[in-house]
């Protein structure tokens, strides 16, 4: 019996407590604690088994950095070709506004046009940042509004609000353009009445870390097979497809705030197509 409790014992010791070990490891690893590392063994065994799995928990920190920076990479990637992209239509017709309003002689509208353009692209140029706080890019839009109202006149209006306490607020730069850029191109017609866009960005009542921006307008809106399209989780745009920037920001969205942030498609009341935001409130340091 002696005998048999002192194998018994050293089983447990050398066998049994290693593979538990082992076990435990690979919990943690699954949870998420990837600073795990496994003792050594005596047997000889044991022991290249822990060295392998110790390697291996190594490897995997390597290659989750190595993600990440890939996505960092990535989104600069986007980010910069956002910047660049610059729309040759929109261009070409603002250059259109300014000379007819140069033949007409209206100097003081083709300076205000021209400052527009001015800044416009400017700030489009000068983002080093994937971060702007929401007024700088509610302002970008201003001025690549004011020039579609040069161009469409009476038959376009627009309203901006926004909510000062959450105008020094963080946001991924570029967020709110390709939703307006998209209402401009799918939503104007010319055929029926005046053509409102409005956005608006307010703090939620019910939680003061959230912030919903909508853009919303009385347009031509959307069919409901559409908007299932584009509130799917797995939604991808075809290659001809007008809703890029959709998609782009998207995965902007996911890549920075994982699930805390969501995007909303619904028809507008009593016609039209909305676009409603809901992100975290977020401030760089400094601008609260």
């Amino acid at each position: 019996m002696i005998i048999l409790l002192v194998y018994l014992y050293y089983f447990r010791r050398m066998v049994i407590r290693p593979i538990l070990d082992l076990l435990g490891g690979i919990h943690r690893i699954r949870k998420g604690s990837m600073e795990t590392q496994l003792p050594s063994s005596n047997l000889l065994e044991f022991q290249a088994l822990n060295q392998a799995f110790n390697s291996m928990v190594v490897e995997i920190q390597d290659l989750k950095i190595d993600v990440y920076e890939e996505r960092l990479n990535a989104q600069k990637a986007e980010l910069k070709h956002l910047q660049m992209q610059i729309n040759p239509h929109f261009f070409l017709n603002t250059l259109n506004i300014i000379f007819q309003l140069a033949d007409l002689k209206r100097y003081e509208l083709v300076k205000k046009t021209v400052r527009h353009l001015v800044r416009y692209f400017r700030f489009m140029l000068q983002i080093k940042d994937n971060s702007i706080t929401l007024g700088q890019e509610l302002e970008h839009l201003r001025n690549y509004l004011e020039i579609q109202k040069m161009r469409y006149q009476q038959s376009f209006d627009f309203q901006i609000t926004v909510d000062e306490e959450i105008s020094g607020a963080s946001i991924p730069s570029l967020i709110i353009q390709p939703f307006v850029e998209n209402a401009m191109l799918h939503g104007i017609s010319l055929k029926t009445e005046t053509f409102n866009l409005r956005i608006s960005a307010v703090q939620s009542e019910e939680e003061a870390d959230i912030m919903i921006i909508e853009i919303a307008d009385n347009g031509k809106g959307s069919s409901a097979r559409k908007l299932q399209e584009l509130n799917s989780p797995d939604y991808t745009p075809g290659t001809e497809d007008g809703h890029i920037g959709i998609w782009n920001v998207k995965k902007r969205l996911a890549m920075r705030y994982q699930e805390k942030a969501d995007i909303y498609f619904s028809e507008n009341e009593p016609t039209g197509f909305r676009v409603r935001l809901i992100l975290p409130v977020e401030y760089a340091e400094g601008e609260r």
